[in-house]
């Protein structure tokens, strides 16, 4: 399983060639992919280390777009 690192999205988050929206964009496309490679053979780690990846995509999100970034942070709250 290919997980988009912590690393990873922080690398697209401070692509500044790219407008606020591309940002966004491409870094909800990578959490996306993450949960959707996640099946029922991941083991417990696989599945911690995408929570722990998408609240920091999430918080990078924040950092881009505050708006967008609140409300994905209340999605972790709930």
């Amino acid at each position: 399983m290919r997980i988009v690192t912590t690393d990873l999205a922080r690398e697209i988050a401070l692509d500044f060639n790219k407008s606020i929206q591309d940002r966004v964009n491409e870094l909800l496309k990578a959490d996306c992919s993450n949960y959707t490679n996640l099946g029922i053979d991941s083991t417990e780690s696989e599945r911690t280390l995408v929570r722990g990846t998408s609240k920091d995509i999430y918080q990078l999100v924040n950092l881009i777009d505050e708006e967008t970034g609140k409300l994905l942070m209340k999605t972790l709250d709930s």
